[in-house]
């Protein structure tokens, strides 16, 4: 008996040793998107501001290929705002009606084939202590970008930007303490910028301003090159120079007799004269990013 139960044995052995080891099956493609994870609320005067970042994705991780939607709840009813998005960057805002009750927002993301995901409540209780009047905002081209000029009442300023009104994200570029500009350097001429500011008075904003908007146009001539010489080495000259003052500089321009010979990049800082001639005169330029040249230096071949 026991020499069967040895064969028995041994044949089971034989028989799973040579099928080899089977992998765990693969699990079918989730349907189901990825909720919103985090939903942030802030008040602005007497709005609430209620934003998300959303990357389509289902369950596993895989890109959702199909269309979806946000189902947005606020206080367990069904509201249909004026949503705006950039990118991933999801946007809305509520008027505030009570200040004494907290308002809560609940999002759900729904996909064509009807599968859903919900996120959790996102809670905040407004307050009624926010400085009630709007700031004004001015806008000022300069040589080195835009500057904004505003009327501060309060320590800290918070200053939006967009390419128009409705790209304005709802993301500060930048929070300035106690002082009533800001130059924004980061703009590209002929480039549309908007721009809407708030106080900030204990850490609740106030009503945005108006929003301004404006066309950025560089018409403002860098500094020259500085220190500007011309020194013989054997048979050649050699102009030297320090770099322009202004920070937007892109180049240098090197003219002979009125004629264009050269342009440099910014981190040049001399040309050589290879076949001197009596008499020539050589002009040096610093431009800009805009294509603005600066007052000429002018050079005489002696």
């Amino acid at each position: 008996m026991k020499r069967v139960f040895k064969g028995i044995a041994l044949s089971i052995i034989l028989m799973f040793s040579s099928c080899g080891v089977k992998g765990n099956p693969k699990l079918p493609p989730s349907k189901v998107p990825e909720p919103v994870n985090d939903i942030k609320i802030k008040q602005q005067g007497s709005f609430f501001v209620i934003y998300w970042r959303y990357i389509p994705r289902y369950e596993d991780g895989k890109s959702i290929k199909e269309d979806f939607s946000f189902i947005i709840e606020e206080n367990d009813n069904r509201i249909l705002p004026d949503l705006k998005n950039k990118a991933n960057l999801y946007w809305f805002k509520r008027k505030i009606k009570n200040y004494s009750s907290e308002y809560c927002y609940k999002i759900t993301v729904k996909t064509e084939r009807n599968e859903m995901a919900e996120s959790k409540y996102f809670c905040l209780l407004p307050v009624k202590d926010f400085p009630k009047i709007s700031p004004e905002l001015k806008l000022l081209p300069k040589n080195e970008g835009l500057l904004l000029i505003f009327n501060n009442k309060f320590k800290a300023v918070k200053i939006y930007k967009g390419k128009n009104k409705n790209s304005i994200i709802p993301i500060p570029v930048e929070e300035i303490q106690n002082k009533n500009h800001f130059l924004d350097r980061d703009v590209v001429p002929e480039q549309k910028y908007c721009y809407y500011i708030t106080w900030v008075l204990k850490n609740i904003e106030s009503n945005p301003s108006k929003i301004k908007c404006t066309i950025y146009r560089d018409s403002f001539k860098p500094k020259p090159p500085q220190n500007v010489e011309l020194i013989k080495e054997d048979k050649k000259y050699i102009i030297l120079w320090s770099p322009s003052p202004s920070i937007d500089t892109e180049g240098y321009i090197v003219e002979k007799n009125g004629k264009f010979v050269q342009r440099l990049s910014k981190d040049a800082y001399f040309y050589i004269i290879d076949n001197p001639i009596k008499g020539d005169i050589y002009t040096v330029y610093a431009v800009d990013k805009a294509g603005n040249k600066s007052k000429p230096v002018y050079l005489k071949i002696e």
